[in-house]
């Protein structure tokens, strides 16, 4: 599997259909197109909590087709990046205080300092998938591995 593809639909799920059903009539459509091979779901559930952890592409409930540029992620993958090794490193110091309760206490602090000094950059695709989650905020989110002929990166 070389991505991840989000997909949007109704609630409830599936009533009578199988959620497997729902997914494969909705990529079916465009599977030749998008040069897609293989899907399976993976998970269900609320998006994600995290402006980390975004999908490489995604379907709306319109059945329109998103697809981001990597080019245009770059600065944001590099500050998660760096902001993974900052707070490994703060994690550890702080594990390796006596007190578990207050070094806690301490990590959360310097974890919202770090935030604060280290703009994240809310790239035209972060933007689109945050858009996205607020004009499907009543619907499902089920997120699919994908297998595509050729993969993103055009190799």
């Amino acid at each position: 599997m070389n991505f991840d593809l989000a997909l949007f639909f109704p609630e409830p799920l599936s009533g009578n259909v199988p959620l497997f059903d729902r997914v494969d009539a909705a990529i079916k459509p465009i599977a030749s197109q998008q040069l897609l091979e293989r899907w399976h779901p993976y998970e269900i559930g609320r998006p994600h909590a995290s402006i980390e952890h975004l999908p490489m592409a995604f379907i709306g409930s319109d059945g329109v087709w998103h697809e981001r540029d990597e080019t245009q992620e770059k600065p944001a993958l590099r500050l998660v990046k760096r902001r993974q090794k900052a707070f490994a490193a703060i994690r550890e110091e702080e594990e390796a205080a006596h007190d578990p309760e207050t070094a806690a206490s301490r990590g959360l602090v310097r974890f919202a300092i770090w935030e604060s000094e280290h703009h994240f950059p809310l790239t035209p695709w972060r933007r689109l998938w945050r858009q996205a989650l607020l004009d499907h905020a009543t619907q499902a989110v089920v997120f699919v591995a994908c297998a595509r002929r050729i993969p993103l990166n055009g190799q």
